[in-house]
């Protein structure tokens, strides 16, 4: 099982969990890490470092032990973006020609997590009618949780 985490979970992670004060939860995603049972891609560290509130998150980003984490799109992934989510119901979160600059990351982590079979961590909430990340993960039946949601499936203590 893979989580595959947003923007906003790793602002939420570096603004309410600073290392200081929760080092034994930092040791935890950091098992993660080594047991690539954690990724992203690379819009989310783009949009990390455009993030005003990102700051400790993004130079984190930039560090070598976490530079893995945050690929660039698979062709499996693309394919999914321009055939299956394209042709859905969700297909305006989906840029006309599907630049990979400059563009939100949400649809290519949902593309990330359906083709790895991988969970999306997210602080976005579900709205049903709306193209939140939640919302468009149901429509594919991707599995989608929040920050302490992961914490809670990682069965993690404190």
């Amino acid at each position: 099982m893979t989580y595959v985490v947003d923007t906003s979970s790793f602002i939420e992670l570096f603004q309410k969990y600073p290392r200081s004060l929760f080092p034994s939860l930092w040791q935890e995603f950091e098992n993660l890490i080594d047991r690539d049972a954690l990724s992203s891609i690379i819009q989310v560290k783009q949009e990390l470092q455009r993030e005003k509130n990102g700051d400790q998150a993004s130079y984190w980003a930039q560090q070598p032990s976490v530079r893995r984490l945050f690929t660039s799109p698979t062709l499996e992934e693309m394919v999914f973006l321009s055939s299956e989510l394209a042709s859905s119901k969700f297909r305006d979160a989906v840029p006309q020609h599907l630049r990979s600059t400059n563009e939100k990351a949400d649809i290519y982590l949902i593309a990330r997590a359906r083709v790895f079979d991988g969970i999306v961590v997210t602080e976005e909430r579900y709205k049903p009618q709306g193209t939140k990340i939640p919302t468009i993960c149901k429509g594919f039946n991707i599995d989608c949780v929040n920050l302490l949601g992961m914490m809670q499936r990682e069965n993690w203590r404190f």
